[in-house]
């Protein structure tokens, strides 16, 4: 799990358990930075799985290395989430500073799901129904 972010509080879309887990052979932890719509859609699959219709026009999904403390240049302003996860190190391509995902990464599970919200959020929105 990543060293905690001043001034943000953590949620786990499967529970705490499933966020620190040993990974499988060939998966790295990556951050993603994403406004709050999106978190609807990461507590909507449990973070199970990278939901569809996440990224750039629903094909590209960046990420930046691993545990970040603050956003990089280029990140929209209201992108203030940090969401933690792991994905086959072989689904990542290189893009400028980060890396992407291509989608869609069809029936490959992702682990140890992390999300940091700034504490000023009120999540309960976003978490009630799991988010849909």
């Amino acid at each position: 799990m990543a060293k905690p972010i001043p001034g943000y509080k953590t949620i786990f879309p499967a529970g705490r358990g499933s966020a620190s887990g040993p990974l499988p052979p060939g998966y790295v932890m990556v951050s993603r930075w994403i406004g709050e719509p999106e978190v609807k859609l990461w507590m909507a699959t449990a973070g199970t799985y990278i939901p569809p219709g996440v990224g750039r026009g629903s094909r590209r999904v960046s990420a930046t290395p691993f545990g970040q403390q603050r956003k990089p240049a280029g990140i929209a302003q209201d992108q203030t989430i940090r969401i933690d996860f792991a994905v086959p190190e072989a689904a990542l391509q290189p893009a400028g500073v980060g890396k992407q995902i291509l989608q869609p990464l069809t029936n490959v599970p992702i682990f140890n799901v992390s999300i940091h919200l700034p504490e000023r959020l009120d999540v309960s929105a976003m978490l009630r129904n799991r988010g849909v």
